[in-house]
């Protein structure tokens, strides 16, 4: 019964998801229309940038620390302290933050003038709207310690469908009407959020309680720097493509965009689900077990979506984005750009997994350290690459970092918690995964060039079928014996 509940949940989780991507993307497409590559554009994805940054410090961090606690049900007053301390300081920040603004954002930029005027204006109505959503977030970490993991996302669906509706009837937007809209919708779906988590049993209080707080505060660090120093390498990334030609920032916005909606779409809604899982079952002796399952199942997730990009990404990019002010070159570039990321995240969801290992553990300095040495190689190489081979090279310092950064912890996980030949072990299976990647890939390739479809949508359709069948034969077969048992037991009980 369990087992149904779950995969139901796992399954209305992704449809959800699904469903606010298409309208994201449907958003996407209508603001490329309207404003193309330009700098308002870029100075609309700058803004944002530097204040997601900002919260991208405590939301990573508060998520992490506070779930463990409210899984095991720690004293409320404890957890609010906590929360409290975390508060004061951001709030302390975002003052600063208001005041240098202008003069912060030109020296990251090295922009002129009206770019950098219309950035800091951007910026203060950020900084209100992820100010209210990152309280809703501590709601959302709630709703998945009692199971109800898609609440927020069906909140955030109808907003997103208000958003879209609101756009398609409105005409000659400025980008700060846009912004208003979009951070409008923000704060709406924060507000019902919180709203929710009250009717559920949520309560926060401010309590000043910095000695008791004191490891989760020692907990939280850790995650902070790790979570921190890869934002400053993503903000990096956009300082780097604001200082190239106009444009190249709303480029690397909507390269960068793909790739979050298939994290939103597959890797955040596993790590989610699999998450409080890994915390109640650490402790018990099958939790490896179990653990490298939900890694090689997930791995043969991703794998399955960069099979399907690598074979139809290049035509859902021209229906979403070649139209109106953004042009074929444009769109060229949001294609290679998300397909490099898209490569890197077989990667990624590998080492997302041994981090929530190590945070169910109580261990968040490895995970912190590891991060920290890893964006500063990212960091570094993406500054050598741009100056060889340009835009690209910012991406391509992305995905090897994360490569980096996945074998690094995991030769950390197996010096911690495993002998190097389970855990070695473990990963070697997922060479299977490759397998049917490659297979399926070399197929469908070869089927293109004795019937071409000119159609875009057509094309999607024929090929993104054949894709998924020959992805999942090819999968079956090369399915380890213990994990397709693991799949298919509820057919043999």
């Amino acid at each position: 019964m369990k087992t149904k509940k779950g995969a139901f949940t796992i399954i209305l989780m992704v449809i959800v998801s699904c469903c606010t991507q298409v309208l994201t993307l449907v958003k996407s497409s209508v603001v490329a229309s309207i404003f193309g590559a330009s700098l308002s554009l870029d100075a609309y994805n700058f803004a944002n940038s530097i204040v997601s940054f900002l919260f991208g410090f405590v939301s990573a961090g508060i998520s992490t620390v506070v779930l463990p606690e409210y899984v095991k049900k720690t004293d409320r007053k404890l957890v609010d302290g906590f929360l409290t301390i975390i508060y004061f300081v951001l709030f302390v920040i975002l003052c600063l933050l208001i005041v240098i603004r202008s003069q912060l954002i030109g020296a990251i930029s090295s922009k002129e003038d009206a770019f950098v005027q219309l950035a800091s204006s951007l910026l203060l109505v950020f900084i209100l709207a992820h100010t209210i959503s990152s309280v809703a977030e501590i709601t959302t970490t709630y709703f998945q310690t009692i199971g109800k993991y898609n609440l927020p996302k069906i909140i955030n669906l109808f907003v997103q469908l208000a958003i879209v509706i609101y756009l398609f009837v409105s005409d000659n937007l400025s980008i700060q009407q846009y912004t208003y809209i979009i951070v409008g919708g923000i704060v709406i779906s924060a507000f019902i959020n919180i709203a929710v988590g009250f009717a559920n049993g949520w309560r926060f209080k401010p309590e000043i309680y910095i000695k008791r707080s004191f490891p989760l505060l020692k907990r939280f660090v850790p995650v902070l720097l790790s979570s921190g120093i890869y934002h400053l390498s993503l903000l990096i990334d956009s300082a780097i493509a604001s200082r190239l030609d106009t444009g190249m920032l709303t480029v690397l916005s909507y390269s960068s965009q793909i790739v979050r909606m298939i994290n939103a779409l597959i890797i955040s809604n596993l790590v989610t689900y699999c998450y409080p899982k890994i915390v109640a079952l650490y402790n018990s002796n099958a939790n490896q077990q179990q653990f490298w399952k939900w890694v090689y199942i997930f791995h043969l997730i991703v794998c399955y979506i960069i099979a399907g990009f690598i074979v139809v990404g290049r035509q859902g990019i021209n229906i979403i984005f070649n139209h109106g002010a953004f042009t074929s070159e444009a769109c060229q570039l949001v294609y290679v750009g998300a397909l490099i990321y898209v490569l890197g995240q077989q990667t990624n969801i590998i080492r997302d997994l041994i981090y929530r290992y190590f945070y169910a553990a109580g261990d968040t300095k490895t995970p912190a350290i590891n991060s920290v040495w890893v964006s500063a190689v990212n960091i570094l190489i993406s500054i050598g690459l741009v100056a060889f081979i340009g835009f690209y090279g910012i991406i391509i310092g992305t995905v090897c970092a994360s490569l980096v950064s996945t074998i690094m912890i995991t030769v950390k996980f197996s010096k911690k918690y495993s002998t190097k030949q389970q855990t070695f072990g473990a990963i070697s299976i997922i060479y299977r995964n490759l397998i049917s990647l490659s297979i399926t890939v070399v197929i469908a390739y070869i089927t293109q060039l004795f019937v071409f479809i000119d159609n875009d949508i057509i094309h999607i359709l024929v090929y993104g079928i054949e894709c998924t069948i020959v992805y999942g034969i090819v999968s079956f077969f090369t399915l380890p014996h213990d994990i397709s048992n693991e799949l298919f037991k509820h057919k043999k009980t």
